[in-house]
């Protein structure tokens, strides 16, 4: 998702844990305290990607205000899924 977004993958080994935590939280049966643990790992997980989007809103070079459709960003020009100005 991270490649179709124009965003960089990185933290794989925390991606994967935060979605095996997210699956076994709204679809498993933890129990109160499991519960818990898993709810600070979402938690982690919201920081992590507001951290990165907020990262991306600004490319090194500064031509990137917003990394989202609808841009003058050029990374996400010749996105298939953006759309023109």
């Amino acid at each position: 998702m991270l490649e179709l977004l124009g965003l960089p993958v990185r933290d794989l080994a925390a991606l994967k844990g935060w979605g095996l935590d997210s699956m076994e939280l709204f679809w498993g049966w933890p129990d109160e305290d499991r519960q818990l643990e898993l709810a600070h790992s979402a938690a982690d997980f919201y920081l992590w990607l507001r951290k990165l989007v907020a990262e991306s809103r600004v490319a090194p070079d500064g031509t990137c205000s917003n990394p989202w459709p609808n841009t003058a960003c050029p990374r996400l020009k010749s996105a298939p899924w953006a759309t023109s100005c």
